[in-house]
């Protein structure tokens, strides 16, 4: 079987996990990956332990809380190496593929 990647991006709240659902709708084979979810990963002890929130699941006021902490996570990993959250998505993928 031949697999594809489809790239999306946009900001937060613009559809792009609205649009996968109806993608795996059609198609049961669609994976989801996404870049936030590597950095949450990273995170999940610290505010967990520390908040008591899981950030994965985290939504309204609690997810807007996190967001802050996540923005710089994220841009410190880009200043240290450009392709870090690109690389860890592309592995990911590669082992679905």
């Amino acid at each position: 079987m031949n697999k594809k990647v489809i790239l999306l991006s946009g900001d937060r709240s613009s559809g792009k996990d609205t649009l996968f659902h109806l993608l795996k709708k059609i198609d049961h084979n669609c994976v989801r990956h996404a870049f936030a979810d590597e950095l949450k990963k990273d995170l999940t002890p610290l505010l967990r332990e520390q908040f008591g929130i899981m950030p994965m699941t985290a939504t309204g006021s609690d997810k807007e809380f996190l967001r802050p902490i996540f923005v710089a996570y994220g841009c410190a990993w880009r200043e240290k190496e450009p392709l870090h959250w690109a690389r860890k998505v592309m592995e990911e993928i590669s082992q679905t593929i």
